[in-house]
């Protein structure tokens, strides 16, 4: 059909649904659908608290886990100074927390296992102790005389708040305001606004598919080539495992 005979109408107007058939047959496409040979899988433990310090982390039980090849921790990983990682904004944070966390949510260890859900289980099983700080909830506490300071990592850090300010300011206006007109501008109402941060961002949540390629073999056929065999490889490990490729299969 030619774009000129699409008929294309307003705000309600109906929408031929192009993704709807293959969804309610199951034939939708998945992360989860992915299987590739010796495929493992991470599960990464978050702190419950907003900000305290780390006393201990015992990872026995994870280890002793059916199924679990590597339990990670910030202390294990900053013996390969691989603990914290650079910011686009030229700062650093933390892969995963070392010496305390400092907000709710933040990545304490991470579990490798044969599946999720022998990583999610060996998760649950690990103790961290943490010694509670003050929490900051607000810039106003965060500016406050003897405000705990979050970023203590770095010497002579002070907890940071951008200001930003749109209009004229109440002297402004009085500046250029005639006498007679004072009174009206005195009407003016002052208030302070909470105003949440937020981010212009993509709402896709990306989960990586990692193949291992030995060095050597980096060497010989450059990283263009092995970009292109891991995508295809990746491609094959989830046609054939997809319920719609053994249906067809079925069918010839």
């Amino acid at each position: 059909m030619a774009l000129d005979e699409i008929q294309i109408g307003g705000l309600g107007a109906r929408r031929k649904r192009v993704e709807d058939a293959r969804f309610i047959r199951g034939k939708g496409n998945y992360i989860d659908d992915f299987k590739l040979p010796g495929m493992l899988h991470m599960e990464t433990l978050r702190s419950p608290i907003a900000h305290a310090r780390i006393t201990s982390i015992d990872t026995s039980r994870a280890w002793m886990t059916p199924g679990v090849h590597l339990v990670v921790t910030g202390e294990m990983a900053a013996q390969h100074n691989l603990a914290w990682m650079p910011t686009l904004s030229y700062d650093t944070q933390a892969v995963l927390a070392t010496d305390k966390v400092r907000f709710q949510g933040q990545e304490i260890c991470c579990v490798v296992a044969d599946d999720p859900y022998i990583a999610k289980d060996a998760c649950e099983v690990i103790v961290v102790e943490y010694d509670p700080l003050p929490p900051i909830v607000s810039p106003k506490m965060a500016l406050a005389p003897g405000a705990p300071i979050i970023r203590d990592d770095k010497a002579g850090q002070t907890n940071n708040c951008e200001h930003y300010q749109r209009g004229k300011t109440h002297t402004e206006v009085r500046s250029q305001t005639s006498e007679s007109s004072l009174w009206a501008a005195a009407k003016g109402t002052n208030f302070r606004r909470r105003f949440d941060g937020f981010s212009a961002q993509a709402t896709d949540l990306y989960i990586l598919v990692g193949v291992h390629v030995p060095k050597a073999k980096v060497k010989r056929a450059g990283i263009m080539q092995l970009r292109i065999e891991a995508v295809k490889s990746i491609s094959r490990g989830y046609t054939k495992s997809h319920p719609a490729y053994l249906q067809h299969e079925r069918h010839r």
